[in-house]
């Protein structure tokens, strides 16, 4: 097995993830997150002992590695770190099953301000296992007019 999936289990000892709102969960930050072919190295551990979760930051994020509970959480920290690297478009694969981690992310994106628009994948991209998302991109943080002065 590779890529996000046995990186999350190698990282987490199994499917094992911070809870959201935990002190772990605090750790997995978008700085946090690795970019993709990044080295996690040894496992690393936060104060209370728990492991610091290393995921990729590509295209697309495989949530089955995560407990239901923490989903949220990281699809959170996930956008963040998705933004920060400049992509428009995102893939969350979170499975077809009854539909409930389905209904939670699409539910958590209609209310997400970085969210322009989701829908569920075409067939050949997941189907209903998988939700693409259409970030915006933050605006551009400048002082300077629009238009260089005028020259005399």
């Amino acid at each position: 097995m590779s890529g996000p999936k046995r990186d999350a289990d190698q990282a987490c000892g199994g499917s094992r993830a911070p809870e959201k709102g935990s002190r772990a969960a605090e750790a997995l930050k978008a700085s946090d997150l690795a970019a993709p072919g990044a080295s996690s190295g040894p496992v690393q551990f936060d104060e209370e002992g728990l492991p610091i979760v290393v995921v990729p930051i590509e295209e697309a994020i495989d949530l089955h590695s995560f407990r239901p509970r923490d989903v949220l959480g990281v699809v959170d920290a996930y956008l963040d770190a998705a933004l920060e690297r400049g992509f428009r478009e995102v893939r969350l694969i979170h499975g077809r099953g009854k539909g409930v981690q389905r209904a939670n992310i699409q539910r958590s994106l209609a209310q997400d301000p970085r969210v322009e628009r989701y829908a569920d994948a075409p067939q050949y991209r997941g189907g209903w296992g998988a939700t693409l998302v259409a970030l915006r991109l933050p605006e551009a943080d400048t002082d300077e007019p629009v238009d260089p002065p005028a020259r005399d």
